[in-house]
């Protein structure tokens, strides 16, 4: 391991809560700290990016771009890593699951299942993992990360 990426894995670590001063892991590891901060940083941007992704809401390419602005100074430095594509309004999968047999049978179950819990309905919540504003955010472009 080179002494930055040690310098990183020490970082990384380092006990929940505890003040992190890139200075000194800087000079622990022999590194300067602009560069280890830098790349600390994108390090975790680009597992935030993943995290969203998994979480099926890839962020807009203006939100990566007012996070990088203050990190990344050259482009296309993780193109192994992210990807950008257009997103559609409503994938196909979704698109072909909308049929009243599928709704009736869904909302059967959902009426079962909170009968059966005795869960009132002010305690239920909408939690669509597809994502928000399904069809009105219309096509927009997303980065994601690469299949591995």
């Amino acid at each position: 391991m080179t002494p930055i990426e040690e310098a990183i894995a020490a970082i990384k670590s380092r006990e929940l809560g505890d003040d992190l001063v890139y200075q000194e892991y800087a000079d622990t590891f022999g590194v300067y700290r602009n560069t280890l901060a830098r790349r600390h940083q994108e390090e975790e941007l680009v597992l935030y990016i993943r995290d969203l992704t998994e979480r099926e809401l890839p962020p807009t390419r203006a939100i990566i771009q007012n996070f990088t602005s203050t990190i990344a100074h050259k482009h296309h430095q993780h193109e192994d890593k992210l990807i950008s594509k257009y997103t559609t309004a409503i994938d196909a999968t979704r698109h072909t699951a909308d049929s009243y047999i599928k709704y009736k049978l869904y909302f059967d179950l959902l009426h079962g299942k909170t009968e059966e819990h005795k869960i009132l309905p002010k305690n239920s919540y909408n939690m669509d993992k597809k994502g928000f504003m399904i069809g009105v955010i219309g096509r927009s472009k997303r980065t994601f990360t690469r299949a591995q």
